[in-house]
Parts: structure tokens; C-alpha cells; sequence
């Protein structure tokens, strides 16, 4: 009888397993180092959230802090209040804006809304943004104020800058960005 150490079947068969094993491991590394190396398919796969974000808000130079409750908009929409500044995520995912309302009602400022549009230009963009708002009530205005990054189709990241004044006595208060 055979010792299985010695049976040149059995030693010939775990040899094609590691070589198989070995083979198919190296292949599936492979492919994820091309696809994190290489960003088109990188944010194509791209499990996050799509769209990040802060927003701060000045009132007359004075730091707002915006309350949960004061900031709505898509149902994916999640906030995280870190004082005065609030950081926010939504999953996106899909071609089109995504609202964010800012909701203000302070001695100075009745019932002020606000809208802040995100727009992604197709469904596997990955938008990050920081959002400056600051109000002047004695000068009746609104400015807006930051910067955000798009991603091009070749993978690489566009740097855009948010700027914009507005009076407060505007209908349609907000400003929108990713377009």
C-alpha cells in the first residue's frame, strides 16, 4: 500500500491546487490595484457617499449655529453637527440636483430660507464642497462663499470656486454649484 506523502497522484493534485490558488489570488489583486489605481473605474465603484460637505453661517460677523433641525433636504441627507460648522453627506448616486435647505429664523432674520443646490453631472460623481454663508443685515445681503471638487471623466479632480452676493430681499434665495 501507498503512503499518501509518497503517492505521486496526490502529491501531483495539491501541487496544481496551490498553483491554481496562487494564480487566482494574483489575479484578483491585480484587478483591484487597476481599479484603485485607475479612477475612472475607482469612482465608478465607489461605495461612499457622494456628496460631502460643510456649511458655516455668519450672521452681522457673528458665528451661527445652524440646528439640525434647520437643515434639510434629500431623504439620504445625513448631518453631523460639529458646532459651527455642519458637515453634512448624501448618498447621490443619480444625474440631477440635490436641494439642501437651510432654514434661519432669528430676531433679524424672519423665516429666511435657503437653498443650496448640488448638482451632479452624472451618477458617479463624487462632489466635496465647503460652503461659507454670511449675512449682513445692515447691508441687506447674502454672500456665499467656498469651493468644490467634481470628478472629470478621465478621473482626475476639478477644482471650481463657490462665489456669489445676493440681496436679502430676493424671492429665491440660494446658490448652486456642480454645474
Amino acid at each position: 500500500m501507498l503512503d499518501k506523502d509518497t503517492n505521486p497522484c496526490l502529491n501531483e493534485r495539491k501541487k496544481e491546487l496551490k498553483v491554481t490558488l496562487v494564480t487566482l489570488l494574483s489575479v484578483v489583486l491585480l484587478i483591484s490595484v487597476i481599479c484603485f489605481l485607475y479612477k475612472p473605474i475607482y469612482y465608478r465603484l465607489y461605495f461612499g457617499d457622494r456628496i460631502k460637505g460643510t456649511i458655516s453661517f455668519i450672521v452681522d460677523g457673528e458665528a451661527y449655529h445652524l440646528q439640525p433641525k434647520e437643515i434639510q433636504g434629500a431623504n439620504e441627507l445625513e448631518l453631523t453637527d460639529n458646532g459651527n460648522i455642519a458637515e453634512l453627506s448624501i448618498h447621490g448616486g443619480e444625474y440631477g440636483g440635490y436641494p439642501i435647505f437651510v432654514y434661519v429664523d432669528t430676531a433679524d432674520l424672519e423665516a429666511l430660507k435657503l437653498r443650496i443646490n448640488c448638482f451632479q453631472h452624472n451618477w458617479w460623481n463624487v462632489t466635496e464642497f465647503k460652503l461659507n454663508i454670511a449675512i449682513d443685515t445692515k447691508q441687506n445681503s447674502i454672500s456665499y462663499s467656498g469651493d468644490y471638487t467634481t470628478i472629470a471623466d478621465n478621473g482626475k479632480k476639478c477644482y471650481d470656486k463657490i462665489e456669489k452676493q445676493q440681496s436679502l430681499d430676493e424671492e429665491n434665495l440660494g446658490i448652486s454649484f456642480g454645474l
